[in-house]
């Protein structure tokens, strides 16, 4: 089975962003405020996910289906994020405990510090498939965490590349001051959702009976001269 291509994922995350610009803005200025409860902000991760996998499957998209995805996956948002930082929590804690402790003991707590913070890595990378295929298949959270993990693990290469590309987009982003309140949050999400779609592709191809190259075939010259296409 071929694996993603990383070009084709950004070329179409990239016509996305264009045909969607002014929402994937608006979704991302509305995630800061949700990021203000505290509270919200999870599940709208998740509803953001929801509207960018009907973006990337060519779906109508509603600002209703924000609402839904937000009351839809409210639970499973915040499962995802309970998750990490209950990940997060036993590294700290292991880390501070351990390193009291000189000779074999400390030994010991380095290795489990260290098995710590592989599975807290491994589950970062999940991240890249977790909700946006739960989004995708309205799957409850436990099966999302064991696909994307199945994902992840029989996809190495695209989840690096594309993990470090996100990691690299959303540093640049931030370092340009405006970029994070008006489009990181939602233009990765788009990315995301993408990834996971053409990493599915590979597993359900009769789900996708036309050819990735074919599903976007516009060019940088429809961007330069919009009014000859």
């Amino acid at each position: 089975m071929k694996h993603a291509s990383i070009i084709l994922i950004l070329k179409k995350s990239f016509w996305i962003w264009h045909d969607y610009l002014g929402m994937l803005i608006l979704l991302n200025i509305l995630w800061w405020l949700s990021a203000l409860s505290i509270i919200a902000a999870p599940p709208f991760t998740a509803a953001i996910c929801f509207v960018a996998d009907k973006m990337v499957h060519d779906e109508p998209v509603r600002w209703r289906h924000v609402l839904n995805g937000f009351l839809r996956f409210f639970g499973r948002g915040w499962l995802a994020v309970g998750l990490m930082g209950l990940l997060y929590l036993i590294l700290t804690a292991n880390y501070f405990f351990y390193r009291q402790f000189q000779g074999g003991l400390s030994l010991f707590g380095a290795f489990w510090v260290g098995i710590c913070i592989w599975i807290n890595l491994i589950y970062l990378l999940q991240q890249l498939y977790l909700l946006p295929i739960i989004a995708h298949g309205d799957l409850s959270f436990w099966q999302g965490l064991k696909k994307s993990f199945l994902l992840m693990l029989d996809n190495p290469k695209t989840t690096l590349i594309m993990g470090g590309i996100l990691t690299i987009f959303f540093l640049l982003s931030t370092i340009s001051g405006i970029a994070p309140a008006l489009f990181s949050i939602s233009a990765s999400i788009v990315i995301a959702a993408m990834t996971t779609k053409e990493t599915l592709r590979r597993y359900r191809p009769d789900c996708y009976p036309t050819a990735p190259e074919e599903e976007e075939t516009r060019s940088i010259k429809h961007l330069i001269r919009p009014w000859e296409n």
